[in-house]
């Protein structure tokens, strides 16, 4: 026989060299030698400094979601923030963790991440019994029970994409993935929002695995353990090889520690009368399969012949590879072998009567759960196994029964005569061991010989494919192994593609098999597998016979019960069959090989690169739009790296969704793409005949924002391809998230690409639907917009005067007590606005809607609403509905649908010009109660009317304060917007003027979120800083100065400190003066420098030209090589006036030449000690 060699230790130069190679770093000033590939986050975690995170997990590829895990980093010159999880570390790295600072930004963003939790809040006042149940609905609601297997309950999903990237791009399975959401928080969810019952999913359970909130977790089985019990069943319990090498870590032991004995002991205590070995059927599998498989090679196939112990695999076979149905092994798995037997072989040895049995299974598996009711392994309806408990629920178990001191378990053997097993069965609790036994086996029936190594070092070790030809008799034997999702997918691949060719194929669900299945505990031990591998080796090792054939009551079991192995007996007894499950339409979201796509350069070409769930949800979402646009169309949809990248210069139309992460990286499921198009040999006009756009998402905290997608579009471009519309760059942080950005930009394509426009000829079909709460009893009730908090305002002032000033300005004093919420200086206060009561009432006196009517209301699709399930219809268009915002052409199109004839007619005349003067005066001139008023007979029924009115959207502030100085409230400078139309009226902003409008006497509610913003403080007060602001930019660094103030409260050092303050008159709108002439005199400010620019006819005066002016109070700043320099304001061109007016003061102050001063400004820019917010 031949296989792999075994691994050998590494030469001693091997060793010294990749000592050489280590690098230093300095972890909180402490110095330390690391890997030069390590990121961030293992450094630290290698050296024992904790950095807190959600969504980072070292089995999984980072996402840098959460941000939770936010340090601070010297490098040479550059300082800056940056995510541990996704930062590799360079050469004298300076690293910070533990300033307080960093841990504020930490904690920030872990209750940022954690708002989702209390997503739902709700002020009523006097309740019903029939709201308090619609309440308690809803939150059933987000709950998926669907599945045998698994329960997703998204009220406790906070988004940090674990469970997208553990379906994704370690399973291959692409079920899971982020919503789409505008409303202030995402959560994990299926395509189209299916059950997941509903979908591909095979149940392997590792989104569990790596879910850190319990938002995913199996379903419980405990339950139905306590009621056997509690009517006094004959309780059984078997265990899985891979259970006792990992149950003590749930009672504080090292990973791997081997636990048979006090697993057994636990059990009985719990009140299991017997504990048989599953090994013992992993024995008995082996001889079925063995036998199965020598058959095989005998009548030549069906090859490959795959293992079928893997519930999770079989469920894959069925629901994505039916034609492959065949080559399965029709071995039951040991767990369904051992339940038939219990209650067969064992029962009748006894003399019990099945039904007294209860038979409970300990597994590493989740989908073990899902096995016991395959209709296949029923008998006469009933379960052969009644109950599987996972790893965890075992633990959780033994807890509930007092359990909890695992040293004081007695150590207890195996109950007889199922608990006899061989080395050969430990094996199958990891990767390889299946096939390890089973060729243990083969070669000695084959030859009759006694195998002269019984170590397969082949099929050892935990890499995800391994590939070997074994000699049994004289005959070449082609296998491989698989495990974890991703790679069975490509295994599949090679073999539907006969690529490769395998006589005999282990296939697991789980990376690293059973060892790493989805029941078991959760650790944040990047070696955790490897050490549960090594203790099944050492199982195996030092166990006395190690050869299934070998096993004694295995050889009795055949010859009092089962005759031999493949006897008709036992084909009955453990055997199955398997179904084609394969949807008639395979999913978007399914593995690229196994959809029925159209050949390249066909149709539409759609590709994502997606880390977290978002852009590939983008993507799904385009090809749907197109398709519905467009009936008929070939639209192909996939992740960058399943596409087959040779065809791409046959394509015709590509369209990329891309989002980036860390620092400029590309998401994990486009790298392999990526690396091949940015290949140096391609040739010119490589995509000549492409037409191609590129969408990205990303967020603008990281320093090269959404790098990904400019790659992509400037590579399509140098190798010839021609743009079907411009690249845009999403990012998440304006109040819509990317929707703002790419619904847009998805538009434009529609156009560009030919479809049809939408529909004008029927009314769209509604995306609400309405109906009676219950309860006759009306009582008001003001619920808390989805995603928000309530807050209350305490205070208010004016801060312009006189009075009657055409752009007022109001200070605002907001109470966050109680609403969960904390902020930090430069953050942001999204206020979701109100309309005017009266406003509205006249409205639905016009509509003929009743304003107390309670009402429920829900998302056809199903997808999470921004409007909370039960409120009045008042409540309805006060908060919800912008029944104000600018008419469009789409929303009279669709009002000539309900119109009569004369208004149907007036309003298609209106819209048949789109493009003229006068229907561009219209849009601007009138609202949507506008447009309805004027035709009235046009009013839709109330689901189609709200579907067709845009949602109110909220508005972002700028905070005025700090959380150091004022922990519990939030202050905002509001200036009323107003802006003429052509007609003369004047309309104002919906946002500014309900705020303006507050009286804190009546402490109102107002709905809000806070929003980490883009502008940071230096971390050290000694920091020579420098504040232009412009406006009501001016809140930003009020709550920046405020920090100042309170450090030196605490007696901190401060640095050098320039204020540069633009607004139009000195009489009446200079904001907080008497407070800035007091931080000068406290030494919190060293000046400030005023430019008025309405104040002087003759004169627009500027702050760029106030800086010209005072060059010298510019380098007072500039000249220290930390200064830090911050812009608040409108765009508009400001801030590159005003960097040039910071870069001729280098010159004329400085003594700089011109050159070396834009290189010293660039340095700045480069080292981010230049940062800009703008409005």
């Amino acid at each position: 026989m031949s296989g792999a060699a075994s691994t050998v230790a590494k030469p001693v130069e091997q060793v010294v060299k990749a000592v050489a190679s280590r690098i230093e770093v300095f972890i909180d000033s402490k110095p330390v030698s690391v890997e030069p590939n390590w990121t961030i986050h293992e450094a630290c975690r290698q050296n024992g400094v904790f950095v807190p995170t959600v969504c980072h997990h070292p089995r999984l590829k980072p996402a840098g979601k959460c941000r939770v895990c936010a340090v601070h980093v010297n490098e040479g010159q550059t300082s800056m923030y940056k995510l541990a999880c996704c930062s590799k570390v360079t050469p004298q790295m300076q690293i910070t963790t533990n300033s307080l600072t960093v841990k504020g930004k930490a904690e920030l963003a872990l209750k940022k991440v954690m708002s989702p939790l209390g997503k739902y809040g709700v002020v009523p006042v006097g309740l019903t019994e029939d709201l308090d149940r619609l309440n308690a609905w809803e939150k059933r609601s987000l709950v998926d029970e669907s599945s045998t297997a698994i329960i997703r309950d998204n009220n406790l999903c906070v988004a940090c994409t674990r469970c997208v990237r553990a379906c994704s791009d370690q399973q291959g399975m692409n079920i899971l993935e982020t919503s789409m959401e505008d409303q202030g928080f995402q959560y994990a969810t299926t395509h189209n929002g299916e059950n997941l019952a509903e979908t591909d999913c095979i149940l392997c359970g590792q989104c569990a695995v790596f879910c850190p909130t319990g938002a995913i977790v199996e379903k419980d089985h405990i339950q139905d353990v306590l009621k056997a019990q509690k009517a006094e069943k004959i309780m059984i319990l078997q265990s899985a090889p891979a259970t006792r090498v990992a149950i003590a870590e749930l009672f504080g032991a090292p990973p791997g520690t081997i636990a048979t004995g006090k697993l057994v002991g636990a059990a009985h205590a719990a009140g299991f009368s017997h504990v048989f070995d599953t090994n013992f059927a992993a024995d008995l599998t082996i001889m079925e399969e063995g036998t199965e498989f020598l058959k095989r090679l005998k009548n030549g196939g069906p090859f490959p012949m795959f293992t079928s112990c893997c519930p999770a695999w079989i469920n894959l076979v069925e629901k994505r590879y039916p034609e492959f149905i065949p080559n399965l092994s029709t071995c039951r798995s040991p767990q369904m072998m051992m339940g038939s037997t219990i209650k067969s072989y064992w029962a009748q040895k006894l003399a019990i009567n099945p039904e007294d049995i209860f038979s409970v299974s300990m597994m590493p598996c989740v989908a073990k759960k899902d096995e016991i009711d395959r209709s296949q392994l029923l008998k006469n309806g009933k379960r052969d196994v009644d109950a599987v408990l996972t790893t965890r629920e075992f633990a959780k178990l033994l807890r509930m029964k007092g359990i909890k001191d695992w040293n004081s378990v007695k150590d207890t053997p195996y109950d007889d005569p199922l608990g006899r097993s061989t080395g050969a069965a430990s094996l199958f609790g990891v990767t390889g061991g299946v096939m390890e036994a089973a060729l243990r086996t083969a070669y000695e029936t084959v030859t009759g010989k006694a195998l002269p190594k019984l170590d397969f070092h082949a099929c050892r070790g935990l890499d995800g494919i391994k590939e070997a030809t074994i000699e049994v008799g004289g005959t070449n034997i082609n296998i491989c192994i698989a495990s974890g999702g991703k790679n069975v997918h490509k295994v599949m691949d090679w073999i539907k593609n006969k690529q490769k060719t395998y006589h005999f194929v282990e296939m697991m669900a789980c990376p690293s098999g059973c060892i790493g299945g989805g029941g078991q505990p959760r650790s944040d031990d990047p070696d955790v597998l490897n050490r549960r591998m090594e203790s099944i080796y050492s199982l195996d090792s030092g166990t006395e016979i190690r050869k299934s054939h070998e096993n004694q009551a295995v050889k009795e079991l055949y010859a009092n019960f089962l005759e031999w192995p493949g006897s008709p007996m036992a084909h009955r007894m453990l055997h199955t069959r398997y179904e084609n499950r394969m949807k008639p339409v395979v999913p978007v979201a399914a593995h690229a090989s196994h959809r029925k796509e159209h050949a390249a350069g066909s149709g539409v070409l759609v590709l994502f690169g997606s880390q977290g769930g978002t852009a590939a949800g983008a993507a799904r979402q385009l090809k749907e739009q197109y398709e519905r646009r467009k009936p008929g169309a070939k639209v192909r949809c996939m992740p960058m790296n399943s596409y087959n990248f040779a065809d791409l210069p046959k394509e015709t139309n590509v369209l990329m969704v891309c989002s980036t992460y860390g620092e400029g990286t590309f998401p994990d499921n486009a790298t392999e793409f990526w690396d091949k198009l940015r290949d140096p040999n391609l040739p010119d006009g490589f995509l000549k005949n492409v037409k191609f756009s590129v969408c990205g998402l990303g967020s603008s905290a990281y320093a090269l924002f959404n790098q990904a997608a400019k790659n992509l579009d400037r590579r399509f471009e140098e190798l010839g391809a021609t743009r079907l519309a411009p690249t845009v760059l999403a990012g998440e942080r304006v109040t819509e998230k990317y929707m703002a950005t790419f619904d847009p930009w998805a538009e434009g394509l529609m156009g560009a690409l030919g479809s049809s426009g939408e529909s004008i000829n029927e009314p769209a079909t509604p995306s609400y639907q309405l109906t009676l709460a219950f309860g006759s009893k009306r009582k008001l009730l003001r619920p808390c917009p989805p995603g928000y908090h309530f807050v209350h305002l305490d205070a208010k002032h004016r801060l312009t005067s006189p009075v009657n000033y055409p752009r007022p300005a109001d200070f605002l004093d907001l109470n966050l007590k109680g609403s969960g919420m904390t902020y930090s200086a430069g953050g942001h206060l999204a206020i979701l606005p109100r309309n005017n009561s009266g406003q509205v009432d006249r409205f639905l006196e016009f509509a003929g809607l009743e304003p107390q009517r309670l009402v429920s209301v829900h998302v056809v699709n199903g997808e999470a609403s921004e409007i909370p399930p039960v409120l009045e219809v008042r409540e309805l268009f006060e908060q919800y509905m912008d029944i104000g915002a600018p008419v469009t052409r789409k929303f009279l199109q669709q009002l000539a649908l309900f119109a009569e004839p004369t208004d149907a007619k007036a309003i298609r005349e209106l819209c048949a010009n789109p493009k003229s003067p006068q229907f561009e005066e219209f849009l601007l001139e009138y609202t949507h109660e506008d447009a309805l008023k004027m035709f009235p007979s046009a009013m839709p029924p109330i689901e189609s009317l709200i579907s067709m009115i845009p949602t109110i959207k909220a508005r972002k502030y700028s905070i005025a304060s700090s959380a150091q100085l004022h922990p519990d409230n939030a202050h905002l400078v509001v200036v009323q917007w107003s802006g003429a139309l052509p007609s003369g009226k004047i309309r104002t902003g919906l946002c500014s003027k309900y705020l303006l409008s507050l009286n804190p006497v009546e402490r109102p509610p107002v709905a809000a979120q806070v929003h980490e913003g883009i502008l940071a403080a230096p971390e050290e007060g000694a920091t020579p800083c420098m504040f232009i602001a412009l406006g009501t930019g001016i809140a930003s660094v009020r709550a920046f100065l405020q920090d100042r103030e309170a450090m030196q409260r605490k007696g901190v050092p401060l640095g050098k400190c320039h204020l540069w303050f633009g607004v139009r008159h000195r009489q009446n709108d200079h904001f907080f003066k008497e407070l800035f002439e007091n931080y000068v005199r406290c030494g919190i400010l060293t000046a400030v420098h005023t430019s008025f620019s309405h104040d002087d006819p003759q004169v627009f005066e500027t702050v760029p030209m106030i800086m010209d002016k005072d060059p010298d109070a510019v380098w007072d700043v500039l000249k220290h090589p930390d200064a830090c320099c911050y812009y608040c304001g409108p765009a508009m061109g400001i801030p590159k006036m005003c960097s040039d007016a910071m870069t001729r003061a280098l010159v004329t102050a400085g003594k700089m030449t011109q050159l070396k001063a834009e290189e010293y400004f660039k340095t700045m820019v480069s080292e981010e000690r230049w940062r800009m917010e703008c409005f």
